[in-house]
């Protein structure tokens, strides 16, 4: 059976062998008319290494043994490694790694996917995952809308990279590129979703990161460890995580994107919640939420707001307060308690009490208002 194949162990190549492949041949015609990588032709022995050999043959005629030697080999030892390190069209849909990407925007004749592959190739606790955002053509019934789950096969580049038991980097061509069956396609999301080696859950991945890859470059490669976090190498031996300079960067570093009641103003999918606590907080229409902190009862809406102008928080039961945020740092030795901030004795604003991290949510509120954040 067709499910009882896809998922397995590849075939070994290149040294290597993929925890889970496709295992089917790979339509050739397609590949020529969809993968944006090109066909590599199988390596020959060209005329100009033919010539070069010559060279080496007639210095060694002519007693010069030691550069005649080294001129002959030469060739000879290029085109063995290129026709080792060969794979074919049809061996890189078959036996690489089945990876995930997901559809981030669409346009007339492109869309924007984003990468994932796991770049562990040792015995490393530390899982990291390398992401890479790029724009393809389009496919007729195929790449359909945002947030669209795409299975990949993607190769690994064989030298170590900055990060000490990771590949350097990697390349992922999507399914329909090599295949027509939608029952390959599903079979692959399938083993994607069961994935028995790593045992993550790789669109919660890609659902967490693909705020920060907004802000990336395309076409490069960027490591995160297995908390979401932003990581580069220090010599092949440390992995540093990188601090973000953003809002959601920040929140991600802080491991807060699970907080229930943190909301961004600039998510679209808090809109409605936002609208009740823009009212109940008293939060004028020409101010932008950056972020609310807040719980909610059968009362309503309760604990902190801030805008890009104030500061606004609410008790149960109780009238909105607001503090301009031009004053903080000029006015009030600026404080955060449990449970609160304390600009002084009198200006106390509150936060909710359910909340799981007090310690990175106070942080976060020092940076958003210190540093402004956005």
């Amino acid at each position: 059976m067709l499910s009882q194949h896809i998922g397995n162990k590849g075939e070994k190549f290149n040294l290597s062998q993929a925890s889970s492949s496709v295992n089917r041949e790979a339509d050739i015609d397609r590949i020529k008319k969809y993968d944006e990588f090109g066909i590599n032709d199988v390596p020959k022995f060209t005329f100009p290494m033919f010539i070069i050999f010559l060279i080496g043959i007639r210095l060694m005629v002519e007693n010069h043994y030691i550069f005649g030697i080294i001129i002959t080999i030469l060739p000879i030892i290029l085109f063995l490694f290129r026709r080792f390190t060969y794979i074919s069209p049809t061996d890189s849909y078959k036996n690489g790694l089945i990876t995930p990407a997901i559809i981030t925007a669409i346009e007339s004749d492109k869309v924007e996917i984003l990468y994932l592959a796991p770049m562990n190739n040792g015995d490393d606790d530390n899982l990291i995952f390398g992401c890479k955002k790029v724009k393809i053509n389009k496919i007729s019934g195929s790449f359909l809308s945002i947030g669209e789950k795409v299975p990949c096969v993607s190769l690994f580049n064989p030298f170590f990279g900055p990060i000490k038991n990771c590949w350097s980097d990697f390349d992922s061509r999507p399914l329909v590129w090599g295949y027509e069956s939608r029952h390959i396609i599903d079979f692959a999301l399938l083993a994607l979703d069961n994935d028995r080696k790593f045992r993550v859950s790789y669109w919660e991945i890609l659902d967490n990161i693909k705020i920060v890859m907004e802000k990336k470059e395309y076409n490069k490669i960027i490591f995160f460890d297995e908390n979401y976090n932003v990581v580069i190498g220090d010599n092949n031996k440390e992995i540093v995580i990188e601090e973000s300079t953003t809002l959601i960067g920040r929140i991600i570093d802080l491991n807060l994107q699970k907080e229930y009641s943190l909301k961004l103003g600039s998510d679209k999918k808090n809109d409605k919640q936002l609208k009740k606590i823009r009212k109940q907080f008293d939060i004028k229409e020409t101010e932008s939420i950056i972020l609310t902190i807040t719980d909610s009862t059968l009362a309503g809406h309760y604990g902190l707001a801030i805008t890009d102008s104030y500061i606004y928080s609410k008790d149960i039961m109780e009238k909105p307060i607001s503090t301009k945020r031009n004053n903080i740092s000029i006015n009030y030795p600026f404080s955060i308690k449990k449970n609160s901030i304390r600009l002084d004795e009198e200006v106390i604003h509150t936060l909710p009490n359910s909340l799981d991290d007090i310690e990175a949510i106070k942080t976060l509120i020092e940076e958003v208002l210190k540093k402004g954040l956005i």
